[in-house]
């Protein structure tokens, strides 16, 4: 029996898991994938305080990011190396995690 609950809590962490989405562009590192998620942002907390971020606005920031070449991707369609950044929400809007490849350094070839 408790062989079962373990399997049920694995299996409801990793559907959880699946769910969440992120803005991805295949080559393009976390590090870039962050300011570029930032900027855009910024760019709506201009036009509006955060706790009054409507619909609208969070549909500017999609566009935003879709206009930077980034494509809205669930967890698993994500390469495995690739660094996640995971998505901020509140009660009242929602938005998405951003993820990239790893930075060159993380992986390095030769010591510096």
């Amino acid at each position: 029996m408790k062989m079962v609950r373990i399997l049920v809590l694995f299996l409801a962490v990793s559907l959880l898991n699946g769910c969440v989405q992120y803005w991805y562009q295949p080559g393009m590192s976390i590090q870039q994938a962050q300011a570029d998620h930032q900027e855009c942002f910024k760019g709506i907390l201009r036009q509006t305080a955060i706790n009054a971020m409507s619909q609208a606005d969070v549909q500017a920031m999609n566009n935003c990011m879709a206009q930077k070449g980034y494509s809205l991707v669930f967890a698993y369609q994500l390469p495995k190396s690739a660094d996640r950044a995971d998505p901020v929400s509140s009660p009242y809007w929602k938005l998405y995690g951003v993820a990239g490849e790893p930075r060159l350094r993380d992986y390095p070839l030769f010591e510096y």
